[in-house]
């Protein structure tokens, strides 16, 4: 039971997980073979979790904004920041840990990861501004 979460905050962070979902895996099938050209056999599988990363990222970071409506204009800007932030440390943080703790090819992951951060971004604001309060 979702007891005090609002349906209709459970429909528009479903619907901003669909978004990511579309976005991301189209960035990741549309990209599979130029980076395969591009980097070599390695490069698919770096893309794939750079991709993924930068999606659980965006979907973590989501969830403070959920129940934006109903914020105050200091709470919803403290939950805008904690959604930015949450977002950027996910991703420095899963970052470093692949590089350092995988075989993973470093120059498609880095790239696909940059790619995949600022594809998504797009839709993260896009949802922000949805779910931010009406003055």
């Amino acid at each position: 039971m979702t007891s005090g979460v609002r349906p209709e905050a459970l429909r528009s962070y479903g619907g901003f997980l669909a978004a990511l979902a579309v976005l991301g895996g189209g960035l990741t099938a549309a990209a599979a073979l130029p980076a395969r050209g591009l980097f070599g056999p390695g490069a698919p599988a770096a893309m794939l979790a750079a991709c993924a990363l930068a999606l659980v990222a965006s979907a973590v970071a989501g969830i403070p904004l959920a129940g934006l409506p109903r914020a105050s204009a200091a709470r919803a800007t403290g939950r805008l920041l904690a959604s930015l932030a949450t977002r950027f440390l996910l991703v420095a943080g899963g970052a470093l840990a692949v590089l350092f703790a995988s075989s993973l090819d470093r120059r498609p992951f880095l790239l696909w990861l940059a790619v995949s951060y600022l594809a998504l971004l797009a839709v993260d604001v896009v949802y922000a501004l949805r779910r931010a309060p009406r003055s």
